[in-house]
């Protein structure tokens, strides 16, 4: 042991050698090397690597693991071989591949005695890996490796974990190593699955008769790291359910609950690895790589965008998480989910009672998947087993599982073999849980080809008869249901068996006839009459046949009788046969049968959904019925009309909704549904619109009555949105459905403020998913506003003006404009609104300009409206129009359009100044110039208006004032005013309007009286000025010039005196301004005042 041994690199003996040539060389330099790496290696001492420099430790490491397997192997020819190869070693700075193999052999032996030697192996390979930074033989130490764990993949992977348990720079070489080997890692990967699966400690031992824990979470970050390798192995895929639903489990077991040592050992892994805080978000993160490394980035991506990855985190939440992942799946890869789903009810077969919930809730989000004719028996072995488990989550799960279940063909009566457990089930005091096990009995029952034994029958009325009595009346409900319909079904031969429970039953119905609840008392009399059938004691056995057709006015009474014996029987062949003589009424008395019908069962109970269902499964019948259906529905609140028997009674419009909305829930609906469509869909609009707007008593009370009948929405309004998107879904228009809801669309048209907003965002909802049907709906909308039905009006036009994109305006244009006179008439801004937004839509297409120009006369009438949004728009409409290339504008229109503008100079709203300049200027520049006369008098009209606007405060109506100004003087021809306006002489320009045109004096100092009393300083004091000194002269009337004299005595004395006469000088220029109606009689404007004028307010600021 003390004797000198060569120097040799480390990996000479935990691998094989390289290629032949290699080999060759590596002979040849043995010996010139053996001189230049001689050093003494001390003797080996209790830890003899701890002291090393790292290249002694080498050397020392491998000196002690060439003594460990020389121990092991002195009397076999192997072992002999194996010897000398040590010694050559010895004297050698290299490995020879003969030599490597044969230590490769030592380690991989077969023998107990070598075996056990793989952790010891392990754990130096990965200290020696920590100690160096640089390999330059990595391939033998993969090679090795790989050999190891094919021979003890257990030894190798539980070393490996409990060496790094954080998964260190050594630890991940090593995976590196062992899986870019195929068979190596379809070792390995079970093993670290074992791990994985165990939270949180996993308990195992290995050859070296270590039997120390290991944590769960050191194999998922083993497998996080694996994950993240350039080359992840092919094994991966195949074992990829088990760690996709280890990994799932672990989440859940990780936000369940984290052991303080765990949480330990966390901490340590992500001060090491800058890791999340949280555990469980590690885990998360792994399986969105595991995914995204398999190419299952949709899933991630779909499950991230409904924030289902943070739901994880949530253990209130959890269920729904692995829903929401389950489902994302299930659209990605269905072969995939099946390999999931497989290795799920393997686990479930095992009843983890860690796992169960999270098992079961992923496994029944997978069934679409699974082929239930190979998989029924198998799945329905769980449900016992579960079943009796108390767990509600679990037994939530299984009832939803059978829910689906039971709608597969030949389901029934295997489900239905399940009786005694859910029996059992029915005992709960859980509301939920009875409610669900009901429901799912009533599938299975109803199947067509269920026979019922006489004790399954006798099990479930057994159980059914104490829910008669339970609190909620939906579990009452389904618990009535079920027994009637046991009684119908069960077989002729169990029926005396279950007489005795059927006598039961008898008193309990019989109490319940007069419950509160008007569903639950119907229910139990149409049970109580089965009851009495079934013991041969029925004393209701008539049915009322009438020859209809001998009188027509017959038809109403009909109706009635067949209603009320639908009513009290349940015979199904009776039922089909009323069906021809419901239809063939219908062909001929349509108005009839729908009227009586609705007045029978406004609330549409049982009886009339038999008879709508009959009447429209023929499509000749439906086609007669629909249109009456919809002339009731058009008319809100209530509809008049009356029948062949002379009842004139009114119908509620509500009634026919829910007609309508039974007949959407058929299994087939009717054909015809699809041509009436744009009818019906515009009526239940307008209804929602009515509905929201007013609710008279009369219809709150009728539906109180219809809500508590059929478990309804609180608001009528809201139950009519229902009925309008159950329409777009069964005629297959979800996506239109769906692109509101996402706009929060439908809450939003039981708004009545928003309600327009709403009507706007369902019209291009539609027009992006069919622009045919738009276009027929736009038809039937411009049919309606033609009829100017006053009550429609504004939600017809508001959804029509979103549709105009859909229609053909080179045929639409003219009618469409034929309704802008009608409605613009209309005393209501929304329906102004709505039409200017039309007009501003129609005038960008060519050659519609004329044809708008022409609606002048009404335009000039909404432009003395108070409301500056409507002005502006109708502004905004004619300068549109204006500016079009192809306009010529006559002389007629153009003064009219002048006189409507010059009031709208002085509006409170600067945009609609500035846009009633522009269009003036725009009218004196397009007018024809032999037209141009009758224009004169409102140009000369406009100059001192503009000349008083470009003191304006707001600059850009100076601006416009200027250059309108500037086209007034050039439209009159005045040169010298236009000279005055281009080298800005803004006073002399007031001086010499004036003076120029004497005729016009009076009256452009009348216009200055309103400037008077303007808010803006600016204007007031152009105004004084002006007045004051042409007032002085003796050119105008009497009263003007006092007036003017008067204005300015008080100015100047202000100024003298701003403190002490103040007082005095406000009472005489009030005096002067009450003198003020003198000047009415010489032609001044009429403007009324109310506590100090605007002048004086200015004068006293």
């Amino acid at each position: 042991m003390a004797e000198k041994l060569p120097s040799m690199p480390w990996l000479a003996w935990v691998g094989g050698g390289g290629e032949e040539g290699e080999e060759e060389k590596g002979r040849g330099a043995a010996q010139a090397q053996q001189t230049e790496k001689v050093e003494t290696v001390q003797p080996l001492q209790t830890d003899p690597l701890g002291e090393l420099p790292e290249e002694e430790h080498t050397h020392g490491l491998f000196y002690r693991c060439t003594q460990m397997f020389s121990d092991f192997h002195k009397t076999t020819d192997h072992e002999d071989k194996t010897t000398m190869v040590l010694g050559g070693t010895a004297t050698s700075s290299s490995c020879k591949a003969e030599d490597c193999a044969a230590i490769a052999d030592i380690i991989m032996g077969s023998g107990s005695s070598h075996l056990n030697k793989v952790p010891t192996i392990v754990r130096d390979i990965h200290q020696q890996l920590m100690k160096i930074t640089y390999m330059s033989q990595e391939d033998r130490l993969k090679k090795t490796l790989q050999e190891m764990t094919v021979a003890q993949p257990h030894d190798v992977v539980v070393t490996l974990l409990r060496c790094a348990p954080s998964c260190d720079r050594a630890a991940v070489t090593m995976w590196k190593a062992i899986v870019s080997s195929s068979r190596a890692a379809e070792k390995v990967l079970p093993e670290l699955l074992c791990v994985l699966e165990d939270w949180p400690l996993h308990s195992t031992s290995t050859s070296d008769k270590d039997d120390s824990d290991i944590f769960s979470l050191a194999a998922t970050v083993a497998l996080w790291e694996i994950t993240h390798l350039p080359n992840h192995p092919e094994a991966l895929m195949m074992y990829f359910p088990c760690f996709f639903v280890a990994l799932l489990f672990q989440i859940f077991s990780s936000t369940a609950q984290m052991p303080v040592e765990v949480n330990t050992f966390w901490r340590r892994c992500q001060q090491e690895h800058c890791l999340p805080t949280n555990p469980n978000r590690f885990i998360v993160q792994t399986m969105k790589s595991l995914l995204c490394h398999l190419e299952y980035e949709d899933v991630v991506s779909e499950v991230e965008h409904e924030c289902g990855w943070d739901t994880f985190l949530n253990i209130d939440n959890h269920q729904y998480a692995v829903g929401l992942l389950a489902r994302a799946m299930l659209r990605v890869s269905q072969c995939l989910c099946y390999r999931i789903a497989r290795y799920l009810f393997r686990l479930l077969r095992r009843e983890e009672a860690r796992w169960e919930v999270s098992a079961m809730a992923f496994f029944v989000e997978l069934l679409p998947c699974l082929n239930i004719k190979e998989w029924d028996e198998r799945i329905l072995q769980l449900f016992p087993i579960y079943l009796r488990r108390d767990c509600r989550e679990m037994r939530l799960l299984l009832l939803r599982c059978l829910l689906l279940l039971c709608k597969r063909p030949s389901m029934a009566n295997t489900i239905l073999a399940l009786t005694e457990s859910l029996t059992e089930v029915l005992k709960d005091k859980d509301g939920e849980l009875v409610d669900m096990t009901l429901s799912v009995l009533s599938e299975v029952i109803r199947d067509a080809d269920v026979s019922i034994a006489s004790s399954i029958a006798v099990q479930l009325a057994e159980a059914l008869l104490p829910l008669f009595e339970n609190d909620t009346s939906h579990v009452q409900l389904l618990s009535i249901h079920l027994f009637q319909v046991l009684m119908e079904l069960v077989e002729e031969d169990g029926k005396k068996l279950l007489e005795k429970n059927v006598r039961q039953s008898l008193f309990l119905l019989f109490r319940h006839l007069h419950d509160e609840n008007q569903c639950v008392a119907q229910a139990f009399w149409e049970t109580l009459l089965q009851a009495n059938m079934f013991l041969q004691e029925r004393k209701l056995e008539q049915l009322l046949e009438k020859t209809w057709s001998v009188d027509k006015c017959l038809v109403p009474s009909i109706v009635r009788d067949m209603y009320q014996w639908l009513t009290f029987i349940m015979d199904v062949s009776a039922e089909h046969r009323l069906d021809k003589s419901l239809q063939e009424m219908s062909l001929v008395q349509s108005h009839d049968v729908v009227v009586t019908l609705l007045r029978c069962a406004p609330s549409c109970d049982r009886a009339a959904v038999t008879m709508w269902k009959a009447i429209v499964s023929s499509s000749r019948a439906a086609e007669k019925v629909l249109p009456e259906l919809l002339c009731v529905l058009e008319d809100w609140p209530l509809h008049s009309t009356s029948t062949s028997d002379k009842d004139d009674s009114d119908i509620f419009s509500l009634a026919a909704t829910v007609a309508l909305w039974e007949i959407t829930h058929l299994p087939n609906h009717p054909e015809a549904l699809m041509m009436y469509f744009p009818c019906f869909f515009v009526a239940l609009l307008f209804q929602i619109f009515s509905s929201t707007a007013q609710m008279p008593v009369d219809v709150n009370t009728f539906w109180r009555r219809c809500q508590q009948e059929h478990c309804l929405p609180t608001n009528p309004n809201r139950f009519i949105v229902q009925t309008m998107k159950s329409l777009l879904c069964h005629l297959e228009y979800e996506d239109v459905v769906s692109e509101v809801e996402h706009e929060c669309g439908w809450d939003t048209f039981l708004n009545i403020d928003n309600h327009q907003y709403a009507v706007g965002l369902l019209a291009r909802a539609m027009l992006r998913v069919s622009q045919c049907l738009c276009y027929r709906i736009a038809r039937y909308l411009f049919r309606l506003l033609r009829r100017e039905e006053a009550r429609w009006e504004v939600s017809a036009m508001a959804f029509f003006v979103e549709l105009l994109p859909c229609l053909n305006l080179d045929k639409w244009d003219e009618r469409i404009l034929q309704l802008v006179p009608i409605y613009l008439r209309r005393d209501c801004r929304e329906m102004h609104l709505l039409l200017l937004r039309c007009l501003l839509l129609l005038c960008k297409r060519p050659s519609m300009a004329n044809s708008i120009l022409a609606l002048t006369e009404s335009f000039t009438e909404v432009l003395k409206d108070q409301d500056g949004e409507v002005v502006g728009m109708t502004l905004s409409v004619l300068s549109e129009v204006i500016r079009d290339a192809d306009v010529s504008i006559v002389s007629s229109i153009a003064v009219q359009l002048a006189e409507a503008l010059l009031p709208l100079f002085e509006n409170d709203t600067s945009h609609v100044q500035l846009l009633s300049i522009h269009l003036f200027q725009v009218l004196m520049e397009l007018v024809p110039e032999e037209e141009k006369k009758l224009l004169e008098k409102n140009v000369h009209q406009s100059l001192l208006p503009l000349f008083y606007h470009m003191y304006d405060e707001n600059q850009c109506v100076v601006q416009a004032s200027w250059e309108t100004l500037l086209q007034a003087t050039k439209f009159l021809k005045k040169w010298n005013l236009e000279e005055l306006l281009k080298t800005e002489e803004m006073w002399r320009f007031g001086e010499c309007l004036l003076a120029e045109d004497r005729s016009r004096a009076d009256e452009y100092l009348r216009q200055s009286v309103s400037y008077l009393h303007s808010p803006q300083k600016a204007m007031r004091e152009a105004a004084i000025r002006l007045t004051a000194r042409q007032g002085t002269t003796n050119n105008f009337s009497t009263s003007i010039s006092n007036l003017a004299t008067q204005t300015l005595h008080f100015l100047r004395a202000v100024e003298r005196h701003p403190s002490f006469r103040f007082r005095l000088l406000q009472n005489q220029l009030r005096m002067a301004w009450r003198r003020r109606p003198s000047l009415l009689d010489n032609g001044w404007p009429s403007v009324c005042y109310s506590g100090r004028p605007h002048c004086w307010r200015s004068l006293q600021s």
